[in-house]
Order: structure tokens, then C-alpha cells, then sequence
């Protein structure tokens, strides 16, 4: 008997990269942003609320209270509780871990001044926020507890960080013109550190690709640093037919190309920092599942459609031309696309853009976690199911 040639599983060329453990560790689900969940349980139908629980002004009766980004995975989910006195004032905040199954708090953090969204890292859960100097001070917790475990603290603004495996990458702001990347160990040990990497500060990024650390800096370059240590692998600066300065707005990384968004028009670029194709427009944040970017477009007088591009060449697979919200990135789960329209979420065939069900609540700041459909109001933090 002749034997069967064993059974070849082919993958995508450009799948997303840097697929983490948790279910949602960071904002735009992981370090790449795709805001990809490959094989979620999914929703045949729109989710209806399983618990809705308020932010809370923590005796700060002068406060307007509001919860930001959920991330997460098991049983908890942790999420920034932000007290805003108004303009001109600084933003304090307190980190909340919830309770998956009801929404109740298992512990919360001590105050912190203007406090980033928390992430996932193993077993700790990460938020950096300022010191009274205003400069960058990060600290890690028990995920469990929330007893912290260690915190570091650098004689610079933060610009912006990403947590990826095994280290975390911190861009600082040193001087209105100068930037730095360091890459951090779980236990708050710098790992490297690029004092001399950058012209210019971090507007957008730090993103994880393959094998670089990819930012964008104010002066519209984008810079591809080797993860493992640093040296710059590539150095991009955007050209524009008015700014001298392009200003880069958003990027998502495949482990073939990465895409820039660049004074509204999407530009992609290969792991070598090579021109792969660009597409016009007015455009929003990105999403990928490797095969195909989602981006929506404004396309003026109060117009917007959600377009389809293709990975490989930026050609348009579909586009639907609905109220689509074009500043909060649509989330792909499976095989569906879920965007923001209107007074609602809006669930997609990611093959076609054919409607599958629509919620009658909008959320901002989506988090698929576990089989849980997570958002935010103006007010509220909802979970779906």
C-alpha cells in the first residue's frame, strides 16, 4: 500500500505577528495593534449585556470619573478608572481589577497621575503614568493582589510602550527634540537602550513586528530597531507635497509589511523598509488579520465608508459605505469585522462586508476577551455575551 504524503498546513505570508498568550493583553489586542483575535467563540447573533458597572470619583466629588481601554484574559480584567477636573488640570486615575464573571472589583491600585491603560504581562498587570516632576514612572503589579512588584522610574516624559513576550519597549521624550527607545525585562531591568536612536520623539508606536520594533517620530520618519538589541535596522523618512514634517497618525505590523497611516493616506512598507504600496484618502486607524487592513475613510460631508485593502498591494476587497466611525479602530474576531456605526457595533462577514448583526449600544475602546465582548461608554464599562 502506497502511504499518503503527509498533510502540508499552509499559512497566511502575512500573519499577524506576536501573538500573545493572554486573551487581550494590551489596547488593539497585541504588540503589532492589529486588533486581531484569530479563533474567538464569536457571536452568531448580537451579544446581549451580561453586567454594566460604573467608574467611580474616589471622594473626588469635583471629578468627572471615566473608564478607558479594558484589557485582560482568565479572571480578571483590569481597566484605568480616570478622574478628569476639566481643562488645564492634571488627569489622576486609579487602576481597577474586575471580576470577569460579574464586573465586581478585586482590588484597586493607589493614585496615580495622568496613569496610562494597564497591560498584561504574564502574571503582572503594567500601567506608567507621571511623576509629580511629570516625568515617566513605570510600575508593575500582582495580577491576583495588586501588590507591587517593582517600579522604575526615568528622567524623561513618556511617549508612548508596548509590552511583547519577553521585554517592554519604552519610548521617552528627553527634550522637545529628542527621543529614546529601552527595552525593559519583566523583572524592570533595562534590557538596552537607544539614547541615540532617534532625532526627533515618539508620536505613534512603539509597535512589535517579527524582528524589529517599529515607531514613528514627530518629524515623520519611521524607524525599525532589531528587538533582541536595538541597532536600527532602517530608518524611513515619508515624503508629502505640502509638509515638510508628515505626520504619521497610526501603524500595524504583519510579519511582512508594515503599515503607516500618513497625513490620512495608508502606506505600507516591507520588513526592509521598501515602498510596497500606498492608498489616498482621509483614513482612520488601521486593523489586519494579516491578509487583508480594514481601515475606515472619511469621505466628507459627514460621509465615511469602511474599506477592505489588501495586504499585498492595498487593492480594495470590499468597502461599505455606511456612518462608520473613523477614529476608533474596528476589532476582527474570526470571521467577522466589528466596527463602531452610529449609535451602535456593527458585526461584518469579513469576506464581503455583508451585515451579521448589529447591537443597540455603542461602545468605544472594544475588547474581545475570552468569549466576552467588552466596550466602553461616555460613562459605563459593559460586558457582552
Amino acid at each position: 500500500m502506497t502511504e499518503s504524503p503527509p498533510e502540508t498546513v499552509t499559512q497566511n505570508e502575512c500573519d499577524p505577528v506576536s501573538r500573545p498568550e493572554a486573551a487581550w493583553p494590551v489596547p488593539r489586542r497585541s504588540p503589532a495593534h492589529d486588533s486581531y483575535v484569530a479563533d474567538p467563540e464569536g457571536f452568531a447573533d448580537a451579544p446581549s449585556i451580561a453586567w454594566e458597572v460604573e467608574p467611580i470619583p474616589h471622594g473626588d466629588d469635583h471629578a468627572d470619573p471615566s473608564y478607558g481601554h479594558p484589557v485582560g484574559g482568565g479572571e480578571y480584567l483590569h481597566v484605568t478608572n480616570q478622574l478628569d477636573k476639566g481643562p488645564q488640570r492634571p488627569m489622576y486615575g486609579y487602576i481597577h481589577t474586575l471580576n470577569v464573571e460579574r464586573g465586581e472589583r478585586q482590588w484597586t491600585s493607589e493614585r496615580f497621575r495622568s496613569p496610562s491603560h494597564p497591560v498584561v504581562w504574564g502574571e503582572l498587570a503594567v500601567v506608567v503614568a507621571e511623576t509629580d516632576d511629570l516625568n515617566a514612572m513605570v510600575v508593575a503589579f500582582d495580577r491576583t493582589d495588586g501588590t507591587r512588584r517593582w517600579t522604575r522610574e526615568f528622567a524623561a516624559r513618556d511617549s508612548g510602550f508596548i509590552i511583547a513576550e519577553d521585554y517592554l519597549y519604552l519610548a521617552l521624550q528627553e527634550s522637545s527634540d529628542r527621543g529614546t527607545i529601552h527595552a525593559l525585562a519583566d523583572d524592570g531591568t533595562t534590557v538596552w537602550s537607544r539614547e541615540d536612536a532617534l532625532a526627533d520623539h515618539v508620536t505613534v508606536g512603539p509597535i512589535v513586528g517579527t524582528d524589529a520594533v517599529y515607531a514613528a517620530t514627530r518629524e515623520g520618519r519611521l524607524l525599525a530597531l532589531a528587538r533582541d538589541d536595538g541597532t536600527t535596522l532602517w530608518d524611513h523618512l515619508f515624503q508629502h507635497p505640502t509638509e515638510r514634517r508628515p505626520f504619521v497618525t497610526d501603524l500595524v505590523a504583519t510579519d511582512c509589511v508594515v503599515v503607516a497611516v500618513v497625513e490620512g493616506a495608508v502606506k505600507a512598507l516591507d520588513t526592509d523598509g521598501a515602498g510596497v504600496w500606498d492608498v489616498a484618502g482621509d483614513h482612520g486607524p488601521l486593523t489586519t488579520d494579516g491578509e487583508v487592513v480594514y481601515v475606515a475613510t472619511n469621505l466628507g460631508g459627514g460621509e465615511s465608508e469602511l474599506r477592505a485593502l489588501s495586504a499585498t498591494d492595498g487593492d480594495d476587497r470590499w468597502t461599505v459605505t455606511k456612518s462608520v466611525d473613523v477614529f476608533h479602530p474596528a476589532i476582527v474576531a474570526g470571521d467577522a469585522v466589528y466596527v463602531r456605526f452610529e449609535d451602535s457595533i456593527l458585526a461584518l462577514n469579513k469576506e464581503n462586508g455583508t451585515k451579521n448583526w448589529q447591537t443597540d449600544r455603542v461602545l468605544d475602546d472594544l475588547a474581545l476577551v475570552d468569549g466576552m465582548l467588552y466596550g466602553t461608554t461616555r460613562d459605563n464599562l459593559l460586558a457582552f455575551q
